[in-house]
This record gives C-alpha cells, sequence and structure tokens, in this order.
C-alpha cells in the first residue's frame, strides 16, 4: 500500500487543480463499519465479500470528500448506485478488495463517474459492452478497458441526470 500512498500523494496537486479529490480503502483495513443506520442496512444482507468491498467504498468516497474539504457521514443507495448528501458530488468502484472514489470540490458541476476493473474479461464478454458495429474498437483496446469505460460513462451520465 506504501506505493499507493505515494502515487496518490503525487497526483493530488494534479487533482486540486482541477477541483478532484481521490480516496482509496481496502478490505483489510482495521474497523470495516457502517456510518450510520442505511449503510448498516444495505450492508447486513450483502454476503461478506460484497459487503466488505461496499464498506470500503464508503471509506473511499469519504477521503475523497475530505480531500475536496467537504464532510460526509454515512452514505446510503438507492438501488445499487450511492446517494450523497447536498452538495457533495462522487463516484465510487471497487474490485479485488480495493475500493476507490473521486469526489468534486464543491461549485464545480462536472459529472463523475469512476470504475476500477483489476479482474481482466474474456474476449467473449465484448457482447456485453460493445454492439455489433464497435467491435474495431477491440483492435486498440482490451475488453476490460472498454467495461470500464463505459461503466465510469454510465455513473457520470446517470449522476448528471439524477438517476
Amino acid at each position: 500500500m506504501a506505493t499507493v500512498s505515494g502515487d496518490m500523494a503525487a497526483l493530488r496537486p494534479l487533482l486540486d487543480s482541477v477541483g478532484l479529490g481521490l480516496g482509496a480503502a481496502g478490505v483489510r483495513e482495521p474497523c470495516p463499519r457502517p456510518a450510520g443506520p442505511a449503510e448498516a442496512a444495505a450492508a447486513a444482507s450483502m454476503p461478506e465479500r460484497r459487503r466488505l468491498e461496499f464498506l470500503a467504498g464508503r471509506r473511499a468516497a469519504r477521503r475523497a470528500l475530505r480531500a475536496v474539504g467537504l464532510d460526509c457521514g454515512e452514505i446510503p443507495r438507492s438501488g445499487r448506485l450511492p446517494v450523497f448528501p447536498p452538495g457533495r458530488a462522487a463516484s465510487i468502484s471497487h474490485s479485488a478488495g480495493i475500493a476507490v472514489a473521486v469526489a468534486c470540490r464543491p461549485g464545480r458541476d462536472l459529472p463523475l463517474g469512476c470504475d476500477l476493473e483489476l479482474r481482466s474479461l474474456a474476449r467473449e464478454a465484448a457482447r456485453l459492452v460493445l454492439r455489433a458495429d464497435e467491435e474495431t474498437l477491440l483492435a486498440d483496446r482490451s475488453v476490460t478497458e472498454l467495461f470500464s469505460a463505459e461503466e465510469a460513462a454510465w455513473k457520470a451520465l446517470a449522476a448528471a441526470e439524477g438517476v
């Protein structure tokens, strides 16, 4: 984790210059507790691995929000989407026991979307991501890269539309 911390420290000035904050968390961190009753209720029905990643995602989001000067308590959800308090915008992703989040400074009206994919998707999974006329994109990118880009874009668009 020291390398990740060092890399994040190097990114902070760049992210800060554009009004963004980054947070990360791992499932092995001590005390993976929900920040409130809505998080506790959501986590209670999840299998352990999913619950730990869910809680790590919430911790990563709170860290990203703190990086732009905002406090945030619990982060409930609507369906599978996080619901942030008014004046706070962030996006969360997790994969293989690691969670990341990006947040924007107050007053910045940016659609945010992030996605983390640490497991490769087989080429056969392209049909889940691409239309037939888009398969030429696989010449320059992997299915995993294209899936991740699509997920990040979907999250940004969903947040912008208030879905």
